[in-house]
This record gives structure tokens, sequence and C-alpha cells, in this order.
């Protein structure tokens, strides 16, 4: 069974919400963005620990847009649809009555609803006293979800974790409470216990400076507060009821040296914290407890080290029950499922935050194998971007945010990533980016890769435009095969710019000595030892006032590979003129800078 999708409306963040789900979901985006307000619209149907007084809504949970929203009489509504839960039969006995018409037999929907009353006139003016909130499933207000039913399929809510130690310190709080409770100990046992506790206590309060320390401690608060309190201290090991035993019990760290969590690190404690609450749900589902359990874990990664985070996160996220996760952490959405990941965004046009989801990508299951590679690889920072440059290798990387930074604007400041796809093949990631996928603005900087076939001189970069348009579904890609056709390179290009596909004259390197760095160029190489002759050599193409032949290019291109084409980036980096810079490039950054800045 899982949560295949939510939509809500008019409330909080989210005015008109609507995304589409996978078996589990990472929930990504900016801070305020309404992360916490989405886990909150699940507990308001799912959570039974929820009031119903915490149910009851007030006038600022309408979302800010609303005009009045009261005696407009607008409503909040959090709807929630199910699938794939036939073939579970808990499950299927709680959901069944709540199956909605459609193509599949399969899809439940719960629905919350704030709304007036139903018994009021119809022309008094209200007020948030009016209202009142109902749940129910399928397509009828009548068809009501019960206490039981949230208790049997219920959300399990993790807030974000500032304080584990606490917790787990606290036999209330303490995850490890619920376990232990689980225990069945034979009396027998535990009168033994008690006896052995209840003798080595009475053996250390025999010795005379704890004798005299309990009688102080009587005495002063005798002293202090008379005959109006009745209580007697005392000191001891532990209860020594042997019904109380169990309540004593504590988690402790470093094995036989038994370190109290005060002790133990932030992280740790966190850690320990997820392990027993996930033992707990999976033995209340083994105990038929309930029919399955949606955990949702807010924020997880607090005081985690990147790689626990991806080990610890990678074994939640691959639970057999329903797993929703919100997060800040590129080292958690590295290792997610990529079809698990929803982000959540402004709207452009003001109409509150929206989600989009990698599921409605159209990505094939080779590409994305390929970008769950990928993600693991670069820890997917590209999901957390406002905008992204797109590029082919590590000379880019380098040199593009120094560009940049000489144009005046600062990648980071606009929220910008630049992210080489190690390669060409940049449809996948056009397919994540792009309008049906996240929605997160990019532009792709690619080189012209020139080539002669039966002798005419033909553009792997120009073509790279027309299958990039093709897999975003772009209307106009019949037109770019046209342009291809009739070899109208200059109308394919500016094609190519209209929605984001840069293309270079020949590969970067080539292009910058093209463009009046030559000298740049070499001085690099030199920095990094290049022979005085191969120097001299370079210096007198350099200094001509045309192209560099394929002859030329090659002899180039062979030189900077020898040092390597991210290292001579590098050096480059110090030395660019954004002025006598390839157009393409800086035409890139201007284009994906001017669209975050609208």
């Amino acid at each position: 069974m899982f949560m295949s999708r939510i939509q809500i409306r008019n409330f909080r963040n989210f005015h008109d919400f609507d995304v589409e789900l996978g078996a589990t979901s990472v929930v990504v985006g900016e801070n305020s963005i309404g992360k916490s307000n989405l886990v909150f619209a699940l507990r308001l149907i799912l959570d039974p620990r929820l009031s119903d007084a915490s149910r009851i809504l007030r006038e600022e949970d309408f979302w800010a847009g609303l005009t009045d929203p009261i005696n407009n009489k607008e409503f909040i509504e959090v709807i929630i649809e199910f699938q794939d839960f036939l073939n579970e039969p808990s499950v299927f006995a709680v959901l069944q009555s709540f199956c909605i018409p459609g193509p599949t037999a399969d899809t439940a929907r719960l629905t919350y609803r704030f709304r007036p009353k139903l018994s009021l006139s119809k022309d008094r003016e209200l007020t948030i006293d009016d209202y009142e909130f109902v749940i129910f499933g399928g397509v009828d207000e009548k068809n009501r979800v019960t206490f039981d039913d949230r208790r049997w399929i219920p959300i399990e809510v993790l807030p974000a974790l500032r304080d584990a130690e606490s917790r787990l310190a606290a036999w209330r709080n303490s995850p490890l409470r619920p376990l232990v409770e689980r225990l069945r100990l034979p009396d027998t046992t535990l009168r033994t216990v008690a006896e052995e506790i209840d003798n080595a206590t009475s053996q250390l309060l025999s010795e005379p400076n704890v004798k005299q320390l309990t009688q102080d401690i009587q005495t002063r608060l005798s002293q202090m507060v008379g005959s109006v309190l009745r209580i007697e201290p005392s000191l001891g090991f532990a209860s020594t009821v042997p019904e109380r035993l169990t309540r004593d019990l504590r988690m402790y760290g470093d094995g036989p040296n038994k370190r109290p969590v005060g002790d133990l690190s932030l992280g740790i404690n966190n850690i320990l914290y997820l392990l027993l609450l996930a033992i707990e749900l999976e033995r209340k589902e083994a105990a038929l407890e309930r029919a399955t359990t949606i955990l949702a874990i807010e924020e997880p990664e607090a005081h985690l080290h990147p790689h626990l985070q991806r080990l610890v996160f990678r074994d939640f996220l691959r639970r057999e029950s329903l797993v929703l996760l919100t997060t800040h952490s590129p080292h958690i959405a590295s290792v997610a499922p990529l079809q698990s990941i929803v982000l959540l965004k402004d709207d452009t046009d003001g109409d509150g935050s929206k989600g989009k989801s990698t599921l409605q990508a159209g990505l094939q299951d080779l590409e994305v194998d390929d970008l769950e590679r990928y993600m693991d690889a670069t820890r997917a920072e590209i999901l957390f971007a406002r905008g992204v440059i797109l590029v082919e290798g590590p000379s880019e990387l380098f040199v593009v945010p120094a560009v940049a930074e000489s144009m005046g604007n600062s990648l980071d400041e606009y929220g910008i990533t630049v992210c080489s796809v190690h390669g060409t093949d940049f449809t996948p990631y056009a397919k994540l980016l792009g309008p049906k996928g996240l929605d997160i603005p990019f532009v792709i900087l690619t080189d012209g890769d020139w080539y002669t076939r039966k002798g005419q001189k033909l553009s792997r970069g120009l073509s790279r435009v027309i299958s990039i348009a093709t897999a975003m579904g772009r209307p106009q890609s019949e037109d770019l095969h046209e342009m291809y056709e009739l070899r109208q390179w200059g109308k394919l290009r500016d094609a190519g710019k209209k929605f984001g596909v840069f293309v270079g004259n020949h590969t970067l390197e080539v292009d910058l000595f093209d463009n009046s760095h030559g000298m740049e160029l070499i001085d690099s190489l030199q920095e990094l030892g290049l022979s005085v002759t191969r120097a001299q050599a370079l210096e007198k193409l350099a200094e001509r006032d045309t192209e560099l032949s394929k002859g030329e290019a090659d002899l180039l291109l062979r030189t900077i590979e020898r040092f390597g084409k991210g290292r001579v980036a590098q050096r480059l980096a110090n030395r660019v003129d954004f002025q006598k810079f390839p157009s393409y490039i800086t035409d890139g950054i201007h284009r994906i800078t001017e669209e975050l800045s609208r």
C-alpha cells in the first residue's frame, strides 16, 4: 500500500496543491515553503493522537491569498489517495469502503474538510465558530472515517530531532518505554532481582557516611518545610517493587563501560532514537495491533555526519511500510529512490506552494538508473537549487562560476548550481528539471562538436538541440529537424537558445583560444609545466587573427589533456575576462540569472 496522491486546498502555504507520490516520498524545498504544513495536513486525517480540538482550524490557517474567507464561505480541504492495497487483507478491510470510481478498483480516498456548518441560515454573517470539520472516505461526506480507522492505519510523526538525549533519558517520552512494556518477564525472575537489589541497597545504606547523608537530607527538609510536606526522602539504586523494575531500564552506550546517553554524541542519540522507534513500529505491525504505519520524519539530518545520514536513511527509505520524509540534506536525497523526490516550490504567479514530483517527469528505467547513480555521486545538490547550469565536464565546472563572477553575478546568491553530466547525454537531466518534472529553471551549455561526413560539415552539438527539445515535448521539434536537414545552422542555434540550450562552435578550450583567451590558456599551461618549445608554438597560433584549423585544434587539446582539463581550467579560472569569453557561455549565464531575477 502506498499514498499515491495528496491534494490540499486553501490551507496555509497551499492554495491549490496536487502532487502524485510513489511508494516512498522524500520532500525537499526551501525554508518556509510548507514542508511541516504538509505533514500536519496529513495528520488532520490520519493521526489518531491528534485531538478533535486540534482539527478545528483557525482563520489564520486559511491560505493568505483569500479575501475574507469566512464570509465568502471558503473551505479548507485535504485529500489523500491510497493504492495497491488489494493484496493486504488488513489494510483492505479498512479502505475497501472508501474506494472511488476509476480505471482501477484499488484507489481509496480519504478527505478532511473544514467548512461552514450545514445547519446555518444562508444569509447570516459567519465567524470561525460557525465552521466544523468532517473526515470522510470515498466521495460522500456521510461515509465517515472513524477513530478506529485512523488507529488501524495511523501516521506516526517524528518531528525534527533537536533533543533526542532528553527523550531517551525520560521514561515517559522514551521510545524504549513501549518496547520494555511489551516484555513478559516471569514473576519469579522479577521477585528474585528485586530481592537482590534490595540487599545491595541495604548494604550500601548501612555504611556510616551514607546513613549520615540520608539523615542530613531528612533533617534539612524538616527544618525547611516542617510538617507541611509529608515526604521521607531516601537513597537507593532502583525501585525494589517487582512490577516497577523494568521502568528503571535505560539505554547506555560504549558496551561494558555503560556510558549514559548524556555522555554520547547528539548524532548517536538521534540514531538510537530512530532505531528504537523503527523496532517498535515493526513489532506493532507484527502483533497485528495495526495494519500498517505511515512514518513521517521531519528534517532528520540534525547532528548526523554525512556518511551516517546516507547509511541510516538508506535503511529507512527502504522499509516495506510507507515513509514520508522532509529534509534539507542533499546527502539524504542522494540515497533516496529518484522516483520518491517531491519538490515544494513557490508558484511563480503567487498561487501558493506547488508540488513537483519526479514521477511525472516521464523518465525511462535506464534514465532513472543513470540519474540515481549520478545523485549518489554528487550528493543531489541540483534538487535543492533554484536554478541549474548543465555542462559537459570539469572544465566548465571551474570556469563557468568564474565567468559569472566576472559578470557581476554570484551563482550562489542566485541559488544556481553548475552540474556536469560528464558527457553529452543531457536528455535525462532535461526531463528531470523540465516543466513535466521538477520544473527547476535550467540552461545547457554544450560544445559544437563539428565533424565531416560524406563531404558535409555537421554538428553533434546542434543535433543535441533537437534531441533535447523532443525529450522535453517541445512542439517545435519538427521544425528543428527541418532546420537541420536544410543546414540552417544559425536558425537552429537561435531556436535552441529560446528553450535554454546554448551551443558553442567547437569545444570550450578551442573556443577560448579562438576568442582571444589563447595567451591566458598558455599561461595556465606553463604554470603546470608546459615546455618552452610547445608554449612558443602555441603563442604563434594565438598571435594570429584566424581560427585554429582542425589539426591545430587537435594539437591544443592533446596538450591540455596531458595536464588534465580540470587542472587547466582551475588555473584559467583566475584569468577569465567575460568580455572576451565565448558568447554561448555568457548568454547562458545571462539567461538563467535573468529568469531567476524575474
